[in-house]
């Protein structure tokens, strides 16, 4: 097998010379799959101690199970969409509720998660308890770890770093619908460094999810205090007696009776809109100083032009993390702008999904630079305008289950509910004590400091393999420690 590079007159051109003997197990006969930069970089691999990744299992890959009819409450089902950056994603996951689960895709600690189609290669682990009771679809794959061969935080972090994706992506196949199978995957070369290196892997990965943890914590937090001073905390609808068979059960109060006049004036006739809950929030905020939410709020946004730069980065509502409002941006550039990038972000912008807002997606802009950020026009975009109220406790006061109500309320449709960003800014908003804003600012600024150290920890595990296999375990473990002093984090 030979690579070369054809110097021409205009442009050079690499190439892959390959003897009949040389294809491998698949009898890959496709000119893509032993392009030079694959055929390169797999040499970096196997220049270290290396094995195939089937022979550092403990058991074969294995595919979970699909399913077809969703619960509002159960087991947490995660599809490939729920799995990024070494993260699962449970809010984000559809509920499902089988009679049993099935034996062959019970997770253990230590089991990698993988996704085989659609977004290819994206990997978490089962490092706790409450992850195990979940069940993955048919196009996650299992891999269960030998930890006597090889440690399972360090295999995540090296098939999520350059040379694990660079080994997926030549093994992908198909073209409108892309998947890796379980052979191919069991072949991937592993780089296998020595054991204390791998242990240091995994204390920088435990560290990225203890700080994820805390984010949320501190999330949480800011929120039960927002909801303790508004007297709303632990809130649950109205309830009233009903007896069946002789035995008695509460129901939610769900008798409403109204004018005409009344539903002519909110031109809505479906009784959804008119459940009692609605009526005993709006009465709880209304007991405290509050205000139209379009009186201390712009909803206005200066509009993309992608003429004007190189690249710019884009929000999209799926990329919202569900549970602290952190979000993930995507660099394009600004020639492949999808037509949604519409809405030019600020810092301490909100941002709160119009579309499915029972998701609850609401993002709270925090910017460090001055390239362009664009969200989508999915998104009500909201600019604190009234020095009454504090941006974070307002992106808090959206993020709770109380307003998620009120926004669920206002939408219109069934099979892609909305609501409009005119019923958002009509919606009434308490003024609660300067103070009281100000501790929850602060918590939530704590909270958002944990999520990007997380996210940063992570890269620095990835980029720390990286450099093992391009030079040495030292070089690696040098960055490593010189990153970790900057950001000023100390792994025992």
């Amino acid at each position: 097998m030979i690579t070369a590079t054809n110097k021409g007159k205009y442009y050079d051109v690499e190439y892959s010379i390959v003897n009949v003997s040389e294809l491998e197990r698949e009898l890959r006969i496709d000119a893509e799959y032993y392009e030079p930069v694959y055929l390169y970089q797999i040499k970096k691999i196997i220049s270290k101690n290396w094995m195939p990744l089937k022979k550092l299992l403990k058991e074969p890959i294995s595919n979970g199970f699909d399913y077809r009819y969703f619960e509002e409450v159960g087991t947490p089902y995660i599809r490939v969409g729920d799995i990024k950056d070494f993260v699962i994603y449970l809010e984000n996951a559809v509920r499902v509720n089988p009679i049993k689960k099935p034996k062959k895709i019970l997770l253990e600690i230590g089991d990698i998660l993988l996704t085989r189609k659609g977004t290819v290669g994206e990997v978490s682990i089962i490092y706790s308890e409450k992850l195990r009771n979940i069940i993955i679809s048919s196009e996650i794959m299992k891999l269960r770890p030998n930890s006597s061969k090889i440690n399972p935080y360090y295999l995540m972090v090296f098939l999520k770093s350059y040379f694990g994706e660079i080994q997926i992506s030549q093994n992908i196949h198909g073209i409108a619908h892309v998947s890796i199978t379980q052979e191919a995957l069991e072949n991937l070369k592993i780089s296998i460094p020595s054991d204390t290196f791998q242990k240091f892997i995994e204390k920088l990965v435990l560290k990225a999810y203890e700080e994820r943890q805390k984010a949320e914590q501190f999330y949480k937090q800011a929120e039960e205090i927002l909801l303790e001073e508004l007297g709303l905390k632990n809130w649950k609808p109205k309830t009233k007696k009903t007896k069946i068979g002789g035995q008695e059960f509460k129901e939610e109060e769900n008798i409403s009776i109204r004018t005409l006049s009344n539903v002519i004036k909110a031109d809505r006739m479906d009784a959804e809109y008119w459940e009692p809950k609605y009526d005993e929030i709006e009465e709880m905020i209304k007991s405290f100083e509050y205000e139209k939410l379009c009186r201390l709020a712009s909803n206005s946004y200066e509009t993309f032009n992608p003429k004007t730069c190189d690249y710019f980065y884009y929000l999209e509502i799926a990329n919202v993390d569900l549970v602290t409002g952190n979000y993930e941006l995507k660099k394009l550039p600004c020639a492949s702008a999808p037509s949604r990038a519409k809405k030019i972000v600020d810092e301490k912008d909100i941002l709160i999904s119009t579309v499915r807002p029972n998701r609850n997606a609401v993002a709270f802009v925090i910017r460090k630079d001055k390239d362009p950020f664009v969200a989508s026009t999915g998104f009500c975009k909201l600019k604190v305008m009234d020095e009454r109220i504090l941006p974070e406790y307002l992106f808090v006061l959206f993020k709770t289950d109380l307003y998620r109500e009120l926004l669920i309320r206002k939408t219109t449709a069934t099979m892609y509910p909305a609501v409009s960003e005119n019923d958002i800014m009509q919606l009434d908003i308490p003024i609660l004590p300067m103070d009281i804003q100000e501790h929850i600012r602060d918590l939530v600024m704590i909270g958002f400091q944990s999520r990007e150290n997380s996210k940063k920890l992570l890269e620095i595990a990835k980029k720390t393999v990286e450099i093992y296999i391009e030079k040495d375990e030292e070089e690696g473990l040098n960055y490593a420690r010189n990153k970790l002093n900057e950001l000023n984090i100390e792994i025992k």
